[in-house]
């Protein structure tokens, strides 16, 4: 979750009986959330008709102000956010400090295309991110073991493979999707892109379908921090579309073109720990042999998880 920790400071300059507070001195808010903050004036001389907001941190938070003064913040990344309430008259001011930042991850999930969770069939032999050797070697379980390690906690997640919604948006059940959702969750990571066709007319509907997607996603769990994702293939429209959701829909845009090389890539001679336990390479998944290579080696696999984690746990 991503929390606001809320401070203020009076700067007076009349007598000491006048004096700007607030409701809230500390609060805790997920990034999207709303958060109202209401002045109080005590004094004779200050009023709060004269008073005026300013957000000295418009690239941080949001700052919506209501006829009485009081305000709703939405935060957007993270950082230490300084407001300040000023009665513009007779010069009486105070400073709100807001440090957006994560201060716990109890539980995740990750919707995702084949790099994220793939079935076991003919041609892959694990119910894990296609191409990584061993389950604990795909993005999704290194990046949890890294959210381990920051929080020293042990943490619930689950990957769900949603590569179908690329393919079929408007056929998509987005309803399916209710079963990995209970409302409690505080990270969730929007992992697709890649099998979105680069057609004209599919680019025409994407940036209204990846909005549906998180809209619905957050009707569901409405106090998780979200997290869309760039392309590990690179396609720079792609990105755009996505990161320009991301920036409307108040979620955390974490760019991967940068990955896609082929030193992060795997081969068709790469062996496999298969979920039966038996040895298999890639080679023999025939056809597909090619394609499965093509997907994050175990080196690829972990450059997505700390380039999540530096985005994520890092940054804030």
């Amino acid at each position: 979750m991503i929390t606001f920790f809320c401070s203020c400071s009076n700067n007076i300059q009349k007598p000491d009986t006048d004096a700007i507070s607030f409701d809230n001195n500390e609060s805790i808010l997920s990034i999207g959330q709303q958060l109202v903050v209401t002045p109080t004036i005590k004094g004779k001389i200050a009023k709060l008709e004269n008073c005026k907001w300013e957000n000295l941190s418009k690239d941080l938070v949001d700052l919506t102000i209501s006829p009485d003064r009081s305000i709703i913040l939405t935060g957007k990344k993270f950082g230490k956010a300084n407001l300040k309430l000023t009665d513009t008259v007779n010069n009486i001011s105070a400073d709100y400090i807001v440090e957006v930042k994560i201060s716990k991850i109890k539980k995740w999930v990750a919707f995702g295309n084949s790099i994220t969770k793939h079935p076991i069939t003919s041609f892959w032999w694990g119910e894990w991110g296609m191409a990584a050797t061993a389950k604990e070697k795909d993005y999704v379980h290194l990046f949890n073991s890294l959210l381990e390690s920051h929080f020293q906690t042990k943490i619930s997640f689950q990957a769900v493979n949603v590569g179908n919604w690329e393919r079929e948006f408007r056929n998509f059940n987005k309803n399916s999707l209710n079963q990995y959702l209970n409302g409690d969750e505080d990270l969730i990571i929007v992992r697709l892109g890649e099998n979105v066709p680069s057609e004209e007319d599919t680019f025409s509907i994407y940036e209204q379908e990846l909005t549906d997607l998180i809209h619905f996603l957050k009707s569901k769990s409405p106090y998780a921090t979200y997290v869309i994702t760039g392309n590990f293939w690179s396609n720079p429209r792609k990105d755009r579309i996505q990161k320009n959701v991301a920036d409307k829909n108040y979620c955390i845009w974490v760019p991967l073109s940068q990955l896609d090389l082929q030193e992060n890539k795997s081969t068709i001679d790469t062996k496999v720990l298969g979920q039966n336990g038996i040895w298999r390479s890639i080679s023999e998944a025939g056809s597909s042999a090619a394609g499965v290579a093509y997907h994050p080696s175990d080196k690829g696999m972990y450059n997505i998880a700390a380039t999540l984690a530096r985005y994520i746990i890092e940054s804030n």
